[in-house]
């Protein structure tokens, strides 16, 4: 296992085969796991109004209406809940075809709290690949 350090001072453990780079144009960190062509797509956002930390409801919020582009497609795979530490956390999960006409799937993960939102997306052509993914990201810290 490998610890990722990931910006706004998230700590992410991953499996070894995971291969990590920083998109800085899409400030987004992205893993790759070479055995199983599983990829993790990783954004952290801190956010703060007038000086203050956004409260985590509203950031739960945030995170459930950016996925309003999937046009009705996600289906809630995980209503907000506690994952410890002070965070909170939901997931929706869809499918995809790609352009070879392959089904994608994929978990979008929100991990939440006061003044800090992590926006995870997880996606495999084999959903066990995602839910082990998930497992593996349920350990996430923030230092």
């Amino acid at each position: 296992m490998v610890c990722h350090k990931i910006g706004g001072g998230w700590v992410l453990t991953l499996p070894d085969s995971y291969s990590a780079e920083y998109v800085k144009d899409d400030r987004v960190y992205k893993f790759c796991d070479s055995e199983t062509d599983t990829a993790i797509r990783v954004s952290p956002l801190k956010a703060e109004k007038n000086g203050k930390p956004v409260p985590k409801e509203a950031l739960k919020n945030a995170f459930a209406h950016s996925l309003d582009s999937i046009e009705g497609r996600a289906a809630l795979r995980e209503d907000d809940h506690e994952i410890g530490n002070g965070f909170s956390a939901m997931a929706f999960e869809y499918t995809y075809f790609s352009a070879k006409n392959e089904l994608l799937f994929f978990i979008s993960y929100g991990i939440y709290c006061d003044g800090a939102l992590l926006s995870i997306q997880i996606n495999s052509n084999i959903r066990e690949n995602c839910e082990e993914a998930l497992e593996s990201i349920n350990n996430i810290y923030k230092e």
